[in-house]
């Protein structure tokens, strides 16, 4: 059978009989061109789907193993001598069994005897190898030497048919497993069909947008072209129209100011200048007119008379002189009518000077009384500073005082050689305080407190103290103290600008854990500042709803009981720590769920106690103060991806191989987790002490110049496993060449190797290395910068979108798509070494498939626990009272997991502590009290601690 034929022969088990001719058209109809055709070679000879390729390269790597096999043994029985050398040197054996036992076709031909004992593997190869049945028992019996072979020939072929039956069940199941697995992949290959005939569809749209777009271009530039012209003739039309202008503007302005002097000129004819002018006019001529009258009476009457005198003669010279005199009268009557006029002009202008005067005096009396007001003010205001000095002058004389009194103490202490550190039947605020800080924050042992203290005080000051309190009273008394003053502090802070009315409140955070069989409930708050404190830890029985929420009142009841006078009823403070509380953050478990309601119900009743007339508001103002948002922890997402991505993982594992790891246990773990696990526990420091080989392998690594990039693995939590799995895949290489030469390895380090040289899980881990590179990391950064909640709808929005198109189609993340922005992305020499080339297209396939699978699965966890910040959710177009309800809440609880890490160190420190200690210890721990007293004048701090002492005495 030639090679053409055997090619046919694998393209007809493989169901792709219809390629056969595109292969022999393309000349690659050998099985050496098959085995090293990529991808897209593969593509373009009609294998689209990623199942035919597989499929494929299945066949052509098995046939490839039985024309090696059957070629060396046909030239083993031939004469040529020369070629049987050169055969058996390119093909020593004819299987990886016989290869294990060391039996080449050469031995085998020779009938030389070599083992005593063969296994089921080594005969099946055996029989595959042979012609007949009867040739297998000779050399099976020529193997293994007549005398110590205990069965007879019927047994023996019995055990071979059992053998090579079991084997075609095997093989019959595995491929069961992989058609199975295939039609996945066919289903897959066929969406991938169809987007891409959505992607040609798009593309050809696009380049007819890209068409139309040029043909506007163009008639755009010509356009442009005669604008350009048009513009130039305007241009000149503009520049004579201007010259133009400018003729008209002159001629303009001498007219305009021609208008401006005859106006000044007019000014002075007024309506009621002119009016009064012309009444004046007219009196005069009635007064002329009168007079002119009477004159010609009495002419006439000398006419008469002269009439009646007929002969008299007048003379001529007497009647000149009375026409002088009467001219004279008149130009005197002309005169004093001038005058009079002067004088009336001369009174107008004095009644303009007085009325000019009187507003003169109306504006300075305006002046003078907003001076008056002014200063009225500036009494009242310094009135006001002075009574503040006054005060402030008090309060300084009461703080010099307690100076006095504290320097009066210091002055005690230099005479004498001890310390008064027991005042009235009590040991001293400052020992007290001293106490306190020591045991919480300096973390000094009860039974080391008073050593402690009499060094520094002798070795500091060379005095003694006079007296130290007991262990008994520290651990009985001064530790609950301790816990009233960081409960004090606590509900100081929580009702700062108490407003329960606002949109914006404190946001309340809660976190459990089991510690050495014991159930532990912590509380914490972010303020509206967006400061966060402690606000207690209980010792609790269960993890029930019910219980939280006793947890939860018992620890406001402390808070509201340390804020409260002894003989106060603490209820008011109670309440009002209960609604200055606005929102939730947790984990998203049931639980809390439940236990949220019940705050949110108790919160509602509350409500109408604090904030008067609340039964007269609106539904909707009442719906806006009783609303209380429930945000969830994003920093979960990432520990639930790893849960996620160890399922996936294990499922695509167990579809391409079904290799076990023999140093390994039987457990759920898939191999590319167990792989990153075993690595870190191996070959970093803080791994295993008894089987790890940490220091050499940092040794090993610095003497290659080789940054160590494995940390310790802590399962799912954070982003750690996504980050080992990507150093796995990047020190590959080094542990392999490491481990293959380690003398005399233990359990572990054997099953590293062998993990490490599985192609499936170093698939898996570049999966894992690219989604922590692209996704995880990226994510974890966004969660450390600044903002609230609500600041990442979009983030979490693209990393849907891109998770769904990943898991349709792995090979975009290998030509450079990016899920956020390039400035998150951490390009290290991880990240080059993941996305660098492999040339193996067995690697890519199976890193494609598993990347797939992993960002399938990743979506589905983030539609189901971030569905409230995605589109359609709760909070995805979130309204005005949401928006200034979120501010202040944070991404993630990581609050509430540091108390629970400050908890589990404690109890490792002091196992005998009792919980109220814990709480206490914690609570100094977090919210630093002793700041907070510290920055307190000096009498409110005596205050706290003489506050602190009576409440607890009213406990007591």
């Amino acid at each position: 059978m030639d090679m053409a034929d055997i090619v046919t022969k694998i393209m007809q088990k493989a169901d792709l009989a219809t390629l056969i001719e595109n292969f022999r058209r393309n000349k690659t109809d050998s099985l050496e061109i098959l085995k090293s055709l990529t991808e897209a070679e593969l593509k373009k000879l009609g294998l689209q789907t990623i199942g035919d390729r597989v499929k494929l390269r299945e066949k052509v790597r098995s046939g490839f193993k039985q024309v090696q096999y059957s070629y060396s043994f046909k030239m083993d029985q031939s004469v040529s001598s020369s070629s049987q050398v050169e055969t058996v040197s390119c093909v020593e054996y004819f299987g990886p069994f016989s290869e294990k036992l060391g039996i080449s076709i050469e031995i085998l031909n020779k009938f030389k005897y070599v083992v005593k004992e063969v296994p089921i593997g080594f005969i099946c190869e055996l029989r595959s190898f042979c012609h007949s049945e009867d040739q297998c028992i000779s050399h099976l019996f020529a193997l293994t030497g007549n005398k110590s072979c205990n069965y007879n020939e019927s047994s023996v072929r019995r055990k071979i048919k059992d053998s090579v039956d079991k084997i075609k069940k095997m093989k019959k199941n595995k491929n069961k497993d992989v058609e199975g697995f295939l039609e996945k992949l066919e289903n897959k290959s066929d969406d991938l069909d169809e987007v891409i005939d959505d992607y040609n569809v798009l593309k050809e749209s696009y380049e007819s947008l890209v068409i139309n777009c040029n043909t506007i271009i163009s008639e755009c530039n010509s356009e442009t072209v005669q604008f350009n012209n048009n513009n130039e003739k305007l241009k000149s039309t503009l520049n004579k129209l201007e010259e133009k202008y400018k003729i008209q503007s002159e001629k303009l302005d001498t007219k305009i100011q021609q208008l401006a002097e005859a106006k000044s000129k007019l000014g002075t004819y007024g309506i009621k200048n002119v009016n009064k002018k012309l009444k004046r006019k007219n009196e005069k001529k009635k007064i002329l007119t009168q007079d002119l009258k009477s004159k010609t009476d009495e002419n006439e009457q000398l006419w008469e008379e002269l009439g009646e005198k007929e002969g008299i003669i007048l003379n001529e010279d007497v009647l000149r002189e009375d026409s002088e005199k009467y001219k004279n009268e008149i130009d005197d009557l002309w005169e004093h009518l001038f005058e009079k006029e002067a004088e009336k002009h001369t009174l107008s202008e004095q009644q303009q000077i007085l009325n000019k005067q009187k507003v003169a005096l109306q504006k300075r009396v305006s002046l003078l009384n907003k001076k008056f007001e002014k200063t009225v003010n500036e009494k009242k205001i310094l009135k006001e500073q002075h009574d503040i000095e006054i005060e402030n002058f008090e309060y300084e004389k009461k703080d010099l005082n307690e100076q006095i009194k504290a320097l009066e103490k210091v002055n005690a202490f230099l005479e004498g050689d001890t310390i008064a550190t027991f005042e009235n039947g009590k040991y001293t605020n400052e020992v007290r305080e001293c106490c306190m800080q020591l045991v919480t924050e300096g973390n000094v042992s009860l039974n080391k407190l008073p050593i402690v203290i009499t060094s520094v005080l002798k070795n500091l000051t060379g005095k003694l103290p006079e007296r130290l309190p007991s262990k008994s009273l520290i651990s009985s008394r001064l530790m609950v103290e301790a816990k009233i003053v960081a409960c004090k502090q606590a509900c100081e802070a929580m009702l700062t600008n108490y407003k329960p009315t606002q949109a914006k409140g404190n946001v309340l955070h809660q976190d459990a854990t089991t510690k050495y069989h014991d159930h532990y409930e912590g509380m914490q708050v972010t303020l509206k500042d967006g400061s966060n404190l402690s606000l207690g830890l209980s010792k609790v029985g269960g993890g029930d709803a019910a219980t939280y929420t006793k947890c939860f009142n018992n620890i406001i009841d402390d808070l509201a009981r340390s804020y409260s006078n002894p003989d106060e009823d603490s209820t008011k403070v109670k309440a009002k720590l209960i609604t200055s509380i606005k929102c939730f953050l947790s984990d998203q478990c049931a639980t809390n769920n439940v236990f949220n309601e019940n705050i949110e119900k108790i919160r509602k009743d509350l409500l109408p106690t604090v904030i008067n007339n609340f039964d007269n508001l609106t539904e909707i103002e009442k719906s806006d103060i009783t609303k209380m948002g429930r945000f969830a922890c994003r920093l979960h997402l990432l520990a639930n991806f790893g849960t996620a991505a160890d399922k996936a993982l294990k499922l695509f594992e167990d579809s391409v191989t079904d290799s076990r790891n023999p140093f390994s246990f039987e457990s759920d773990e898939s191999g590319t987790f167990r792989l990153a696990r075993t690595a870190a526990k191996a070959l970093t420091k803080r791994g295993s002490d008894k089987s790890g080989i940490g220091a050499f392998w940092e040794v090993f690594l610095k003497g290659r110049d080789i940054k160590n990039h494995l940390v310790t693995f802590h399962g799912h939590r954070i982003n750690i496993a996504f980050h080992d799995c990507a150093a796995v895949y990047f020190h590959r290489n080094d542990v392999l060449e490491l481990l293959q030469d380690y003398p005399e390895p233990n359990g572990l380090l054997k099953s590293v190797l062998f993990d490490i040289k599985a192609k499936v899980f170093i698939a898996g881990s570049r999966a894992m290395g690219m989604l922590d590179k692209l996704v995880t990391a990226p994510f974890w950064k966004i969660l450390e910068q600044e903002g609230s909640i609500l600041d990442i709808n979009n983030h979490l929005l693209q990393m849907k979108l891109c998770l769904s198109q990943w898991a349709a189609d792995g090979s975009e993340p290998f030509s450079g798509a990016l899920m956020y922005d390039v400035s998150l992305l951490d390009k290290d020499d991880l990240y080059n070494e993941l996305f660098k080339e492999t040339n193996d297209p067995q690697l890519d396939s199976f890193t494609q498939i598993a990347l797939e699978l992993l960002c399938a699965q990743l979506q589905i966890i983030l539609e189901r626990q971030a569905a409230s910040q995605l589109p359609g959710g709760s909070y995805w177009e979130p309204s005005k009272n949401i928006k200034e309800m979120s501010k202040n809440v944070p991404k993630t609880n990581a609050i509430s997991e540091r108390d629970m890490a400050i908890l589990d160190n404690l109890l490792k420190a002091k196992p005998a502590a009792k919980s109220s200690t814990l709480e206490t210890v914690l609570m100094w721990t977090r919210n630093k009290p002793s700041k907070w007293l510290c920055n307190l004048p000096v009498s409110e701090r005596h205050a706290a601690l003489e506050s602190a002492s009576e409440t607890c005495s009213s406990i007591h």
